[in-house]
């Protein structure tokens, strides 16, 4: 079974993402959806990181306004994610300041 097709409605749900990271999300997702359903698991914890990495960015972009550029080597570190938890109240909403990135690290960290 495969499921590298388009996925119109995971598109549609992430219409207010950019497409620089919204296609890099979804690309991500649907390898890491579909290495796990083939049971290939060093390729989907590689999938893994890589979906933290691209929600990273975004995550620096929307509480920053500016993010790590893609190409630019990036990891998840505690570092990031306190920055991110750190930030003021008003440059986001809870969930991009303090859960996701939360998240983001212990997901990484389980990859």
């Amino acid at each position: 079974m495969s499921i590298r097709s388009h996925n119109p409605a995971l598109s549609a749900a992430l219409t207010a993402v950019p497409a620089t990271f919204r296609s890099r999300l979804i690309k991500a997702y649907v390898d890491l959806k579909q290495n796990t359903l083939e049971g290939r698991h060093d390729p989907a914890g590689l999938a893994t990181g890589k979906f933290c990495e691209v929600a990273l960015r975004f995550l620096q972009q929307k509480v920053h306004g500016t993010s790590t550029p893609f190409g630019t080597e990036s990891r998840i570190s505690q570092d990031e994610c306190r920055r991110l938890v750190a930030a003021p109240t008003t440059s986001g909403n809870e969930s991009e300041r303090v859960v996701i990135p939360r998240a983001l690290d212990f997901l990484y960290t389980m990859q």
